[in-house]
């Protein structure tokens, strides 16, 4: 995927999503190279990547529980109706 498609899909500034990626093409869970434009990059990624999502998954699982209990229910429909007006 493009690095700028990337950055609006996550509502992010491109050169602060670029840094951020550097740190994890260092640790070879990402992979990028030159797009068809030479000026673009494309980034994936990488099996061992795909493994660190993995073996996080569970921790991530449980700190959406954790945080649905703090917030209740009218909480979390107020994140869910603020996360999909920024969406738009």
């Amino acid at each position: 995927m493009p690095i700028g498609k990337l950055a609006a899909i996550l509502g992010m500034e491109r050169t602060t999503l670029t840094r951020n990626l550097t740190l994890l093409e260092q640790r070879k869970w990402i992979s990028s190279k030159a797009g068809d434009d030479p000026r673009s990059r494309m980034v994936a990624i990488t099996a061992q990547g795909r493994g660190m999502v993995r073996r996080g998954f569970p921790y991530w699982s449980k700190a959406q529980v954790q945080v649905g209990k703090m917030l209740g229910a009218d909480g979390q429909a107020a994140l869910k109706l603020l996360a999909a007006r920024h969406l738009e």
